[in-house]
Protein backbone atom coordinates (compact mmCIF):
# COMPACT_ATOMS: atom_id res chain seq x y z
CA UNK A 1 0.00 0.00 0.00
CA UNK A 2 2.39 2.71 1.40
CA UNK A 3 4.89 1.85 -1.94
CA UNK A 4 2.25 1.55 -4.27
CA UNK A 5 0.50 4.60 -3.49
CA UNK A 6 4.13 6.43 -3.60
CA UNK A 7 2.67 7.99 -0.21
CA UNK A 8 6.40 9.28 0.54
CA UNK A 9 6.54 11.06 -2.71
CA UNK A 10 2.97 12.24 -2.24
CA UNK A 11 4.34 13.65 1.14
CA UNK A 12 7.29 15.25 0.10
CA UNK A 13 5.53 17.22 -2.90
CA UNK A 14 2.71 18.38 -1.00
CA UNK A 15 5.59 19.87 1.47
CA UNK A 16 7.69 21.19 -1.45
CA UNK A 17 4.60 22.89 -2.32
CA UNK A 18 3.52 24.45 0.90
CA UNK A 19 7.39 26.07 1.22
CA UNK A 20 6.59 27.51 -2.42
CA UNK A 21 3.07 28.87 -1.56
CA UNK A 22 4.38 30.60 1.95
CA UNK A 23 7.53 31.75 0.58
CA UNK A 24 5.97 33.12 -2.69
CA UNK A 25 1.97 32.32 -2.88
CA UNK A 26 -0.06 30.31 -5.44
CA UNK A 27 0.75 32.26 -8.73
CA UNK A 28 4.74 30.91 -8.63
CA UNK A 29 5.13 29.37 -11.82
CA UNK A 30 7.21 26.66 -9.59
CA UNK A 31 3.49 26.05 -7.86
CA UNK A 32 1.62 25.94 -10.67
CA UNK A 33 3.39 23.69 -12.23
CA UNK A 34 3.56 21.51 -9.16
CA UNK A 35 -0.29 21.53 -9.19
CA UNK A 36 -0.59 20.92 -13.47
CA UNK A 37 2.60 17.77 -13.40
CA UNK A 38 2.81 16.17 -10.17
CA UNK A 39 -0.18 16.64 -8.73
CA UNK A 40 -2.02 15.95 -11.57
CA UNK A 41 -0.15 12.61 -12.89
CA UNK A 42 -0.20 11.39 -9.46
CA UNK A 43 -4.15 12.08 -8.02
CA UNK A 44 -5.37 8.79 -8.77
CA UNK A 45 -3.00 6.61 -7.05
CA UNK A 46 -2.82 8.97 -4.24
CA UNK A 47 -6.31 9.10 -3.76
CA UNK A 48 -6.38 5.11 -3.38
CA UNK A 49 -3.87 6.10 0.20
CA UNK A 50 -7.08 7.77 1.27
CA UNK A 51 -8.56 4.58 1.02
CA UNK A 52 -5.31 2.19 1.64
CA UNK A 53 -4.10 4.50 4.36
CA UNK A 54 -5.91 3.69 7.71
CA UNK A 55 -5.66 0.31 7.53
CA UNK A 56 -1.98 0.24 6.56
CA UNK A 57 -1.22 2.59 9.49
CA UNK A 58 -3.28 0.97 12.10
CA UNK A 59 -1.20 -2.54 11.11
CA UNK A 60 2.28 -0.35 11.15
CA UNK A 61 2.72 -0.55 15.64
CA UNK A 62 1.98 -4.72 14.71
CA UNK A 63 5.32 -4.61 11.68
CA UNK A 64 7.47 -1.87 13.24
CA UNK A 65 8.63 -0.50 16.15
CA UNK A 66 8.71 3.15 15.48
CA UNK A 67 8.14 5.61 12.52
CA UNK A 68 9.39 8.59 12.31
CA UNK A 69 8.86 11.96 9.55
CA UNK A 70 12.12 12.27 7.90
CA UNK A 71 12.72 13.55 4.12
CA UNK A 72 14.83 10.57 3.16
CA UNK A 73 12.72 7.44 1.20
CA UNK A 74 15.67 6.91 -1.40
CA UNK A 75 18.30 4.44 0.51
CA UNK A 76 18.70 3.00 3.60
CA UNK A 77 21.84 1.06 5.16
CA UNK A 78 22.03 -0.63 8.34
CA UNK A 79 25.46 -0.79 9.80
CA UNK A 80 25.19 -2.54 13.51
CA UNK A 81 23.03 -0.59 15.55
CA UNK A 82 22.25 2.56 13.14
CA UNK A 83 20.23 3.29 10.31
CA UNK A 84 21.60 5.41 7.82
CA UNK A 85 18.36 6.89 5.86
CA UNK A 86 19.26 8.72 3.08
CA UNK A 87 17.19 11.68 0.57
CA UNK A 88 17.50 13.78 -2.63
CA UNK A 89 19.51 16.62 -0.19
CA UNK A 90 19.42 14.63 3.16
CA UNK A 91 20.95 11.75 4.86
CA UNK A 92 20.15 10.97 8.70
CA UNK A 93 21.57 8.56 11.28
CA UNK A 94 18.72 6.87 13.35
CA UNK A 95 18.79 4.73 16.39
CA UNK A 96 17.50 0.96 14.79
CA UNK A 97 16.00 0.12 18.48
CA UNK A 98 14.21 3.52 19.17
CA UNK A 99 14.12 5.40 16.35
CA UNK A 100 15.65 8.56 17.99
CA UNK A 101 17.48 10.41 15.19
CA UNK A 102 21.01 10.85 16.27
CA UNK A 103 22.38 13.49 13.53
CA UNK A 104 21.24 14.92 10.64
CA UNK A 105 22.78 15.89 7.24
Amino acid sequence: GFAKCNVAGKILSERKHAEIVEQSGEEDPRARQMKNTTFKWNAERWKEWDTLGPEVTANLGKRGRWLIPLDAHEAMILAGDTLFVGGEESVHAVAAKTGRVLWSG
